[in-house]
């Protein structure tokens, strides 16, 4: 029964394809937010001429007798402006069995891994608004930060924990403290942002791996504008810099990323985690997690 499913998300994902390089036809029942119409405008609007789309399939767990979830990695070439330009992303795809048709479907696109935010949802009032106890002051290097966001923007690194159901802030501040953005040390996980180990004990801020924390964070710091300035455009952005998202524009601020390339217009091409994503075009039309109501924020970290 797995290989039936397997053939069938085969043939989905060779839609998909085909869908990206503008010579397939919409994804029934899961284009509209994702793939075909504002697939295909944002497209037009970075100008961009598809050259080769390539999705693979990286896992698939039978969850129950007649569920399938399964991890999918988008691989993409384009060009812009003369330039050639590669970008990559995963993302998480449901197969149910219909048994009244005797074949699988795809019911779903899963987003930004399932259970996004669910587990820190607790988490996501609180504001980081105490003054942390000590600071370490250090010059902020973008290139050791997109180094790191590079090395690790699909594996992890064993010095720190991974947060399975939303790694996103805990990778984007792995990546601040790797270009010597300045930690803050406190014994109060709601002030400050911080990360310690000790042995195999773990201890982190909330501002460290929480997606709205770490948003209160930045933009608190954005009023003194010392460390972090908070812009109104992507394009006033720099390499190393963090664009912070909230899918819903409800105020609840689900998904950080770190800027590490900039296409042929000077637009922000980013890495994050959950899903792991490499040099992907920052306004994440693509994603299944994207509605028209996202807003976002923009962070320049001085150096």
């Amino acid at each position: 029964m797995e290989q039936e499913a397997l053939r069938t998300l085969q043939m989905w994902l060779e839609k998909v394809d085909q869908c990206w390089l503008h010579r397939g036809e919409s994804l029934e029942g899961l284009e509209p937010k994702c793939w075909s119409d504002q697939l295909h405008k944002t497209q037009k609007k970075r100008q961009i001429t598809p050259l080769k789309a390539e999705t693979r399939v990286l896992s698939l767990d039978q969850t129950t007798p007649k569920t399938l979830l399964t991890k999918i990695e988008h691989h993409h070439l384009y060009q812009q402006q003369g330039r050639v330009f590669e970008e990559a992303w995963q993302e998480w795809i449901q197969l149910v069995y219909a048994k009244e048709r005797g074949l699988w479907e795809i019911v779903s696109l899963a987003g930004e891994q399932p259970l996004q935010g669910k587990a820190t949802s607790q988490l996501v009032q609180l504001a980081i608004i105490e003054p942390a106890e000590k600071v370490m002051i250090s010059r902020y290097r973008p290139d050791e930060a997109i180094s790191y966001a590079e090395t690790y923007w699909n594996t992890y690194n064993s010095d720190y924990l991974y947060f399975s159901v939303n790694d996103c802030t805990n990778f984007v501040s792995q990546s601040l403290l790797a270009g010597g953005f300045p930690m803050e040390f406190s014994r109060n996980q709601n002030r400050g942002w911080w990360y310690r180990r000790s042995g195999k004990k773990h201890t982190w801020s909330y501002s460290w791996a929480v997606a709205h924390s770490l948003y209160n964070y930045l933009h608190q710091k954005s009023t003194g504008r010392q460390l972090v300035r908070q812009m109104s455009s992507p394009f006033e952005l720099q390499l190393g810099d963090v664009i912070c998202y909230d899918w819903e524009g409800d105020g609840r601020w689900d998904h950080n990323v770190i800027i590490t390339m900039k296409d042929a217009e000077g637009a922000p091409l980013v890495n994050a985690h959950t899903n792991n994503s490499r040099r992907r075009y920052w306004e994440y039309t693509d994603s299944a997690a994207w509605t028209p109501q996202t807003q976002y924020a923009f962070f320049h970290i001085v150096r």
